[in-house]
């Protein structure tokens, strides 16, 4: 039992994931933030409904399952290895979540239809925002000015690819 209390945490990385994990967890991030905006952007176009949390948490939960089948069949792994797959997929259910409870409370009419159009989409995008200090936290690096700049580029392009979906299939 004492063992138990004195064993790290799963969100402490002063020494790092192993690199292989570090870089599929960014990669899950990076990819379910990005499909949640897209989603995001093109529910937020029409009318605000039940609806628009459904295909936010419908994008994420089969983006889940897309990048988990993938990355498993992929690197032919193991039926044993699937939840350490699921484990480094897992930021791709976490980016959905917050923008789905933001919908839904403005579905539900907890918070105003106008504030709800800016900060579910401002969540994805200030993730992204922050996907250099994830980076370096995962990595066991330390953060920096150029870090944060990164991020902000990670950002832009984050906004960028959205903006080509949405030209290329609504």
């Amino acid at each position: 039992m004492a063992t138990y209390l004195h064993r790290r945490r799963w969100f402490d990385r002063r020494d790092g994931l192993d690199p292989v994990d570090a870089s599929q967890r960014i990669s899950a991030f990076l990819y379910g933030n990005i499909l949640t905006l897209a989603a995001l952007v093109a529910v937020l176009s029409e009318e605000l409904s039940g609806h628009a949390v459904v295909i936010v948490i419908g994008t994420t939960i089969s983006t889940f399952v897309a990048h988990v089948v993938a990355e498993g069949i992929g690197h032919d792994l193991p039926l044993s290895r699937w939840p350490h797959v699921m484990r480094e997929s897992w930021p791709i259910l976490t980016s959905g979540v917050a923008p789905a409870l933001v919908l839904w409370s403005g579905v539900v009419g907890i918070l105003p239809i106008g504030l709800v159009v800016i900060v579910a989409p401002l969540i994805p995008l200030v993730r992204l925002a922050l996907t250099g200090v994830l980076v370096a936290r995962l990595r066991g690096g330390e953060s920096s000015l150029r870090i944060v700049l990164t991020g902000v580029g990670v950002a832009a392009i984050g906004l960028l690819v959205v903006l080509l979906k949405l030209l290329l299939t609504h």
